[in-house]
Protein backbone atom coordinates (compact mmCIF):
# COMPACT_ATOMS: atom_id res chain seq x y z
CA UNK A 1 0.00 0.00 0.00
CA UNK A 2 2.74 2.14 1.08
CA UNK A 3 4.28 1.75 -2.32
CA UNK A 4 1.43 2.42 -4.30
CA UNK A 5 1.00 5.81 -2.14
CA UNK A 6 4.86 6.89 -3.14
CA UNK A 7 4.27 6.11 -6.77
CA UNK A 8 0.86 7.73 -6.83
CA UNK A 9 2.66 11.01 -5.35
CA UNK A 10 5.38 10.50 -8.01
CA UNK A 11 2.93 10.32 -10.44
CA UNK A 12 1.17 13.47 -9.35
CA UNK A 13 4.68 15.34 -9.20
CA UNK A 14 5.64 14.00 -12.88
CA UNK A 15 2.55 15.47 -13.90
CA UNK A 16 2.67 18.81 -12.70
CA UNK A 17 6.36 19.20 -13.76
CA UNK A 18 5.13 18.49 -16.96
CA UNK A 19 2.05 20.64 -17.22
CA UNK A 20 4.28 23.61 -15.97
CA UNK A 21 6.96 23.24 -18.49
CA UNK A 22 4.43 22.91 -20.98
CA UNK A 23 2.61 26.51 -20.05
CA UNK A 24 6.36 28.09 -19.60
CA UNK A 25 6.85 26.71 -23.19
CA UNK A 26 3.45 27.96 -24.64
CA UNK A 27 3.60 30.75 -22.48
CA UNK A 28 7.36 31.48 -24.19
CA UNK A 29 5.92 30.74 -27.39
CA UNK A 30 3.60 33.24 -27.59
CA UNK A 31 5.91 36.37 -26.70
CA UNK A 32 7.44 38.26 -29.43
CA UNK A 33 11.21 38.55 -29.10
CA UNK A 34 12.28 41.79 -27.61
CA UNK A 35 16.13 41.56 -27.15
CA UNK A 36 18.93 39.89 -28.63
CA UNK A 37 22.08 39.07 -26.57
CA UNK A 38 25.63 37.76 -28.12
CA UNK A 39 28.15 36.98 -25.64
CA UNK A 40 31.71 36.07 -27.45
CA UNK A 41 33.55 34.44 -24.49
CA UNK A 42 37.74 35.69 -24.79
CA UNK A 43 39.40 32.98 -22.46
CA UNK A 44 42.78 33.48 -24.20
CA UNK A 45 42.71 36.72 -25.65
CA UNK A 46 42.24 36.11 -29.02
CA UNK A 47 39.87 38.40 -30.93
CA UNK A 48 39.05 36.43 -34.07
CA UNK A 49 35.02 36.67 -33.46
CA UNK A 50 33.22 40.04 -32.12
CA UNK A 51 29.78 40.47 -31.44
CA UNK A 52 29.48 42.41 -34.94
CA UNK A 53 30.13 38.92 -37.29
CA UNK A 54 28.27 36.74 -34.97
CA UNK A 55 25.08 39.46 -35.32
CA UNK A 56 25.55 38.83 -39.10
CA UNK A 57 25.59 34.60 -39.02
CA UNK A 58 22.50 35.07 -36.62
CA UNK A 59 20.54 37.41 -39.42
CA UNK A 60 21.91 35.21 -42.17
CA UNK A 61 19.74 32.21 -40.80
CA UNK A 62 16.81 34.80 -39.13
CA UNK A 63 16.34 37.97 -41.33
CA UNK A 64 14.81 39.58 -38.54
CA UNK A 65 15.29 38.36 -34.72
CA UNK A 66 13.77 41.58 -32.56
CA UNK A 67 10.23 42.23 -32.85
CA UNK A 68 9.46 38.24 -34.27
CA UNK A 69 7.49 36.12 -32.81
CA UNK A 70 9.43 33.22 -30.51
CA UNK A 71 7.55 30.58 -31.89
CA UNK A 72 8.84 31.48 -35.61
CA UNK A 73 12.59 31.78 -34.37
CA UNK A 74 14.52 28.46 -34.89
CA UNK A 75 17.32 27.70 -32.38
CA UNK A 76 19.39 25.19 -34.26
CA UNK A 77 18.82 27.58 -37.44
CA UNK A 78 20.56 30.12 -35.61
CA UNK A 79 23.32 27.80 -33.94
CA UNK A 80 24.31 26.30 -37.35
CA UNK A 81 24.45 29.63 -39.05
CA UNK A 82 27.09 30.95 -36.33
CA UNK A 83 28.91 27.67 -36.27
CA UNK A 84 29.97 28.05 -39.93
CA UNK A 85 32.12 30.56 -38.90
CA UNK A 86 35.56 29.10 -39.00
CA UNK A 87 37.14 30.59 -35.85
CA UNK A 88 33.81 29.31 -33.58
CA UNK A 89 34.39 26.62 -31.31
CA UNK A 90 30.88 26.29 -29.76
CA UNK A 91 27.65 27.92 -29.89
CA UNK A 92 24.97 27.67 -27.35
CA UNK A 93 21.45 29.35 -28.32
CA UNK A 94 18.32 29.47 -26.28
CA UNK A 95 15.54 31.44 -26.03
CA UNK A 96 14.47 32.93 -22.08
CA UNK A 97 11.12 32.95 -20.62
CA UNK A 98 10.50 36.72 -21.12
CA UNK A 99 11.02 36.62 -24.74
CA UNK A 100 15.21 37.07 -25.29
CA UNK A 101 17.71 34.82 -27.76
CA UNK A 102 20.59 34.73 -25.94
CA UNK A 103 24.12 33.57 -28.05
CA UNK A 104 26.85 32.59 -26.52
CA UNK A 105 30.26 31.81 -28.43
CA UNK A 106 33.52 30.22 -28.01
CA UNK A 107 36.52 30.98 -30.15
CA UNK A 108 39.24 28.15 -31.74
CA UNK A 109 42.82 28.89 -29.99
CA UNK A 110 45.32 29.31 -32.55
CA UNK A 111 49.10 27.85 -32.10
CA UNK A 112 50.87 28.62 -35.31
CA UNK A 113 50.03 30.19 -39.00
CA UNK A 114 50.94 28.65 -42.35
CA UNK A 115 52.21 30.91 -45.12
CA UNK A 116 51.84 28.79 -47.93
CA UNK A 117 54.49 28.76 -51.32
CA UNK A 118 51.44 31.16 -53.24
CA UNK A 119 51.42 33.21 -50.45
CA UNK A 120 48.02 32.06 -48.92
CA UNK A 121 47.94 31.50 -45.20
CA UNK A 122 46.11 30.23 -42.21
CA UNK A 123 46.01 29.44 -38.87
CA UNK A 124 46.53 25.91 -37.12
CA UNK A 125 44.29 25.25 -33.51
CA UNK A 126 44.89 23.40 -30.66
CA UNK A 127 42.83 20.78 -31.60
CA UNK A 128 43.87 20.05 -35.43
CA UNK A 129 41.72 22.64 -37.14
CA UNK A 130 42.02 24.88 -40.04
CA UNK A 131 41.20 28.26 -39.02
CA UNK A 132 41.72 31.80 -41.91
CA UNK A 133 43.06 34.84 -41.16
CA UNK A 134 41.46 37.78 -40.33
CA UNK A 135 41.56 41.39 -42.05
CA UNK A 136 40.54 42.73 -38.53
CA UNK A 137 43.08 40.49 -36.05
CA UNK A 138 46.39 39.31 -36.27
CA UNK A 139 47.69 36.59 -33.51
CA UNK A 140 50.81 36.50 -32.19
CA UNK A 141 52.10 32.63 -32.49
CA UNK A 142 55.23 31.24 -34.03
CA UNK A 143 55.13 31.17 -38.10
CA UNK A 144 55.74 28.34 -40.47
CA UNK A 145 56.71 28.97 -44.24
CA UNK A 146 59.09 28.04 -46.89
CA UNK A 147 58.58 24.99 -49.32
CA UNK A 148 54.43 24.33 -48.18
CA UNK A 149 52.90 23.36 -51.56
CA UNK A 150 48.84 23.55 -51.43
CA UNK A 151 46.09 26.61 -50.90
CA UNK A 152 44.86 28.09 -47.74
CA UNK A 153 41.04 28.52 -49.32
CA UNK A 154 41.13 24.83 -50.74
CA UNK A 155 42.06 23.11 -47.15
CA UNK A 156 39.68 25.14 -45.36
CA UNK A 157 37.19 24.59 -47.44
CA UNK A 158 37.69 20.48 -48.14
CA UNK A 159 40.06 19.61 -45.23
CA UNK A 160 39.21 21.77 -42.29
CA UNK A 161 40.93 18.29 -40.00
CA UNK A 162 43.97 18.56 -41.72
CA UNK A 163 44.14 14.58 -41.82
CA UNK A 164 44.85 14.47 -45.82
CA UNK A 165 47.84 16.49 -45.99
CA UNK A 166 51.42 15.43 -45.11
CA UNK A 167 52.96 18.34 -44.71
CA UNK A 168 50.39 20.47 -42.63
CA UNK A 169 49.66 17.36 -40.77
CA UNK A 170 53.78 18.08 -39.78
CA UNK A 171 53.37 21.35 -39.55
CA UNK A 172 50.71 20.78 -36.43
CA UNK A 173 52.65 18.48 -34.57
CA UNK A 174 55.12 20.70 -34.80
CA UNK A 175 52.93 23.47 -33.50
CA UNK A 176 51.74 21.34 -30.38
CA UNK A 177 55.13 20.14 -29.63
CA UNK A 178 55.85 23.79 -29.49
CA UNK A 179 53.33 25.29 -27.52
CA UNK A 180 53.84 22.99 -24.75
CA UNK A 181 57.24 23.33 -24.51
CA UNK A 182 57.86 27.01 -22.47
CA UNK A 183 61.57 27.09 -23.58
CA UNK A 184 61.50 25.96 -27.25
CA UNK A 185 58.34 28.49 -27.52
CA UNK A 186 60.66 31.12 -25.99
CA UNK A 187 63.47 30.32 -28.10
CA UNK A 188 61.26 29.63 -31.69
CA UNK A 189 60.69 32.89 -34.16
CA UNK A 190 59.72 31.29 -36.91
CA UNK A 191 60.01 27.81 -38.69
CA UNK A 192 60.40 27.06 -42.47
CA UNK A 193 60.26 23.74 -44.68
CA UNK A 194 63.32 23.71 -46.96
CA UNK A 195 64.13 22.24 -50.23
CA UNK A 196 64.71 18.45 -48.60
CA UNK A 197 61.94 18.48 -46.96
CA UNK A 198 63.50 19.65 -43.24
CA UNK A 199 62.10 21.48 -40.78
CA UNK A 200 63.99 24.42 -39.75
CA UNK A 201 63.85 26.92 -36.73
CA UNK A 202 64.98 30.53 -36.44
CA UNK A 203 65.85 30.91 -32.61
CA UNK A 204 65.60 34.61 -31.80
CA UNK A 205 68.66 34.45 -29.83
CA UNK A 206 72.03 34.22 -32.03
CA UNK A 207 72.22 34.25 -36.16
CA UNK A 208 72.06 30.70 -36.83
CA UNK A 209 69.25 27.64 -38.20
CA UNK A 210 68.80 24.96 -36.38
CA UNK A 211 67.58 22.09 -38.37
CA UNK A 212 65.30 19.88 -36.93
CA UNK A 213 64.21 16.98 -39.80
CA UNK A 214 61.10 15.84 -39.92
CA UNK A 215 58.36 15.85 -36.81
CA UNK A 216 59.92 12.26 -35.49
CA UNK A 217 61.20 11.96 -31.86
CA UNK A 218 60.94 15.96 -31.35
CA UNK A 219 61.55 15.47 -27.88
CA UNK A 220 64.96 13.83 -28.01
CA UNK A 221 65.84 16.21 -30.63
CA UNK A 222 64.85 19.85 -28.53
CA UNK A 223 66.88 18.05 -25.29
CA UNK A 224 70.11 17.70 -27.05
CA UNK A 225 69.53 22.02 -29.04
CA UNK A 226 68.78 22.61 -25.01
CA UNK A 227 72.26 20.74 -23.77
CA UNK A 228 73.81 22.09 -26.61
CA UNK A 229 72.87 26.13 -25.56
CA UNK A 230 73.28 25.39 -21.83
CA UNK A 231 77.01 24.34 -23.02
CA UNK A 232 77.74 27.42 -25.23
CA UNK A 233 77.91 30.05 -22.88
CA UNK A 234 76.14 33.48 -24.23
CA UNK A 235 75.10 34.92 -27.78
CA UNK A 236 78.44 35.29 -28.96
CA UNK A 237 79.38 31.79 -28.87
CA UNK A 238 76.27 30.95 -30.41
CA UNK A 239 76.75 33.28 -33.34
CA UNK A 240 80.02 31.49 -34.28
CA UNK A 241 77.94 28.98 -35.94
CA UNK A 242 75.56 29.10 -39.08
CA UNK A 243 74.03 25.84 -38.80
CA UNK A 244 73.15 23.50 -35.76
CA UNK A 245 72.03 20.25 -37.06
CA UNK A 246 69.69 18.22 -34.85
CA UNK A 247 68.87 15.43 -37.19
CA UNK A 248 71.78 12.78 -36.40
CA UNK A 249 71.33 10.56 -33.63
CA UNK A 250 73.03 11.14 -30.23
CA UNK A 251 74.82 14.18 -31.30
CA UNK A 252 74.62 17.75 -32.29
CA UNK A 253 76.40 18.59 -35.85
CA UNK A 254 77.70 22.47 -35.69
CA UNK A 255 78.46 24.39 -38.55
CA UNK A 256 80.75 27.23 -37.93
CA UNK A 257 81.10 30.50 -39.98
CA UNK A 258 84.31 30.37 -41.91
CA UNK A 259 85.51 33.78 -40.38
Amino acid sequence: MKKILKISVWMVVIVGVVTLMSFASKHQEGKICWNLEIEVANFNDFNFVNKTMVLDAVHDAMDQVVGRSMRDLSISEIRKSVQVLHAVKDVEVKKTLDGQIMVWVSQRTPISRVLFSDGSSLYLDDEGHAMPTADHYTARVPVILGNLSGNAAAILTNDPFLHENEQIRACYELSVFTLHHAWLHAQAEHFFLDEQGDFVMIPRVGNHRVVIGNTEKLGTKFQKLEAFYAETVGARDLNKYTTINLKYRDQVVCTKKPW
